[in-house]
Order: structure tokens, then C-alpha cells, then sequence
């Protein structure tokens, strides 16, 4: 019992309080219905391809030389497609 409270009482250091905050928000993630989180995982996606310049481009690039007979705008489309997915990945995990 000793040794639980001497943990409790160095999480509650100031110092530890983003991580419990991030603990606390992927906890209640995971309550959400499915269909919310794929939403919120689809706006996350697209808020990290806005926020990640290089990797976008990363992506871009990659998309043209592995697929070079897709048009531009299909592309495109990829790239959105994996970013969205990347997000509704990420949302997912604390499931």
C-alpha cells in the first residue's frame, strides 16, 4: 500500500500534469460512439497534413513516383485519403 501511495503522490507533481492531461483526453476518446471518432480522426488528419508541410510533401512525392499514370487531381486524392487515415488511426489507438 506504501508503494501505491508514494506513486500516486509523484503523478500528482505538477511536472507530470500534461501527461495525465493527454491521459485523461485518450481516455475519453476512446468513449466516444465509433462514428464520432472516425469524424474526429478524419478532421485530425486533415489538420496534420495542413500542420506537417514536409510530410504532405513527402506523401505527394512518393504518391508521383509510385503512381505516375493516375492524374493529378487523383493523386491529390490519395494523399488526402492517408492523411485522413492516418488520423482515424491515431484516434483508434487508445481503443
Amino acid at each position: 500500500m506504501k508503494n501505491a501511495d508514494s506513486t500516486a503522490k509523484l503523478l500528482l507533481n505538477p511536472k507530470h500534469w500534461p501527461s495525465l492531461a493527454l491521459v485523461v483526453q485518450l481516455r475519453a476518446i476512446a468513449l466516444l460512439p465509433h462514428s464520432a471518432r472516425m469524424r474526429a480522426g478524419a478532421a485530425l488528419g486533415e489538420a496534420l497534413q495542413r500542420l506537417a508541410p514536409g510530410r504532405r510533401h513527402t506523401a505527394e512525392v512518393n504518391v508521383k513516383l509510385c503512381l505516375p499514370h493516375l492524374t493529378t487531381k487523383r493523386q491529390q486524392q490519395i494523399v488526402d485519403e492517408h492523411f485522413q487515415s492516418l488520423g482515424k488511426t491515431l484516434i483508434e489507438t487508445p481503443v
